[in-house]
């Protein structure tokens, strides 16, 4: 017999180790568009950190409501609140971050 993988399980750990990658993109960002051999133009720069941080904000708001839904519906109550607590409630406030620096760099932009 098979057995299935723990979607309920890995979606919340994968919404949280979701947040390592957006710092590593904004870096990748700047780096180019700054260092040693500013290889992109600045409004190239611009569009693609707004693109990286509007599809941050979406990917981990995704990741983080599907584990929340499937924390409720297919485990423990217990088991759910304490990865609700320390995966997915830290990936949502991480996402709106992202999409607070969204609303705040469009306007600047």
């Amino acid at each position: 017999m098979k057995k299935s993988a723990r979607w309920e399980i890995i979606c919340p750990v994968a919404a949280l180790l979701f947040q390592l990658v957006p710092p590593i993109c904004y870096l990748t960002i700047a780096s180019a568009a700054y260092g040693a051999g500013m290889h992109i133009p600045d409004p190239v720069e611009v569009a693609l950190t707004q693109v990286a941080i509007g599809l941050s904000a979406l990917i981990g708001m995704f990741l983080a409501s599907l584990g929340v839904y499937l924390l409720l519906t297919r485990c423990r109550f217990w088991t759910a609140m304490l990865l609700i607590a320390t995966c997915c409630v830290p990936a949502t406030l991480a996402a709106c971050m992202h999409l607070y620096g969204l609303l705040f760099f469009a306007a600047l932009a």
